[in-house]
């Protein structure tokens, strides 16, 4: 171990000192909480060293962690919660508002859906009219055509009957 240095030895015996006649902190200053120390502060509040911070040379917030607060900070900190409360507000709309877009959308692709469940009805609907509408053309084509092939074939020069046995 390196041999201690006055200011070491000096720190050391001025903790010891403030340890006799310190008392507990009512909250730990942040590195007696850290290290999970007792934070003994001195009785004078013009001192603002807890003890173990005075042994290592450090400085210390044990003055600023048990001190009354100010009525500026219970209203900065009123104000704060009123403007998180408003920003929590807004978020919340947001949110609706968002939902209801979703809904929104929602109903409108079904409805284009439904639209094209029409569209899909009607063009079967027109295609199978075409279809209809193209035998009846080629049927008649077809019997046209039958007719003037047996018309050129003679079919019009047979003999015609006159009676019955």
């Amino acid at each position: 171990m390196p041999p201690e240095r006055p200011s070491d030895r000096r720190c050391i015996a001025l903790a010891g000192a403030l340890s006799k006649t310190g008392k507990k902190s009512m909250a730990p200053c942040t590195r007696c909480s850290k290290n999970k120390k007792n934070c003994v502060s001195p009785r004078d509040p013009k001192y603002t060293r807890c003890i173990e911070c005075v042994k290592l040379g450090k400085t210390c917030d044990v003055r600023q962690m048990n001190r009354m607060p100010e009525v500026r900070e219970w209203n900065d900190l009123e104000e704060q919660r009123r403007k998180v409360r408003a920003e929590e507000a807004e978020a919340f709309a947001k949110i609706l508002r968002l939902k209801k877009q979703l809904e929104f959308l929602d109903e409108r692709e079904q409805k284009m859906i439904a639209a094209g469940l029409s569209s899909l009805d009607e063009l079967d609907a027109a295609e199978e009219l075409e279809r209809k509408e193209k035998e009846e053309q080629e049927a008649k084509t077809r019997t046209e055509g039958e007719v003037a092939r047996l018309a050129d074939s003679g079919w019009s020069q047979l003999p015609r009957r006159v009676g019955c046995c």
